[in-house]
């Protein structure tokens, strides 16, 4: 198994875990999370796959393959589907509330995140642009940059550690801002939309595709407006339960 793919199953494994003592601490019921866990993880690595091959175009075989084009926008498309239909069909007049559910699985999912890109940097894929100052990192062998003396921008690296500053503070909003955890899913997605509208200036591996910006760019921008009308509501349902 590749660095990139354990890292990705440590993510998994490491984001159960959080759950379950999360789920014991507020006496959920971890047997019915879990199972909701396990398909948001099917659907989100389907939809990471559908992304690549909708938003990157990867080749339509690939879809079937572990290896080709993924992106965590196609798993947040699907991730925004699957809590439709859940909250909307399954669990409407089930015992999980929305109000802990969302959270957790963002809780989830953004540790997922963080340890997926720290495998995406040592994979070598999504590498940074020509960099020449000391934290400057040697490109790998699927880098255009390769065997050409030229260093480049540790992108993933440096995406991997804001990631984990943003997960450590969606864990902290939940442990100790009860009040506040509806607003963890629209911050998260917020949050991140503004990281990775950054941090495609610094990825050298694909050009822009409208005027300046990037396909990436193009896609955070949407995330951008769609989290922010969900973090406007999410902020006045929680004043008006003050």
């Amino acid at each position: 198994m590749s660095i990139y793919n354990l890292l990705h199953a440590a993510g998994i494994l490491f984001g159960f875990l959080i759950v379950y003592f999360i789920s014991k601490k507020e006496n959920l019921p971890f047997d019915k999370i879990f199972l909701l866990l396990f398909f948001l993880t099917i659907f989100m690595g389907l939809g990471g796959k559908i992304g690549g091959f909708l938003f990157y175009g990867d080749s339509l075989r690939n879809l079937f393959r572990t290896k080709g084009e993924t992106t965590i926008f196609g798993s947040f498309l699907f991730f925004l589907f699957f809590n439709l239909f859940l909250f909307s069909v399954v669990l409407r007049k089930g015992s999980l509330r929305s109000e802990l559910i969302l959270p957790l699985e963002v809780i989830y999912l953004s540790t997922i995140h963080f340890l997926g890109k720290l495998g995406c940097h040592f994979a070598g894929c999504c590498y940074g642009v020509p960099c020449y100052y000391w934290f400057c990192i040697e490109p790998k062998p699927n880098s255009i940059y390769f065997h050409t003396g030229i260093k480049i921008f540790p992108i993933q690296l440096v995406e991997s550690i804001f990631l984990f500053a943003l997960w450590g503070l969606l864990l902290f909003l939940f442990l100790k801002q009860y009040r506040y955890r509806t607003l963890l899913p629209p911050l998260y997605f917020f949050l991140y939309s503004v990281i990775r509208f950054i941090a495609e200036f610094f990825r050298g591996d694909y050009p822009p595709v409208f005027f300046s910006f990037k396909i990436g760019q193009i896609l955070s921008i949407i995330l951008f407006i769609i989290s922010l009308i969900w973090l406007s509501i999410a902020i006045s349902f929680a004043k008006g339960f003050k």
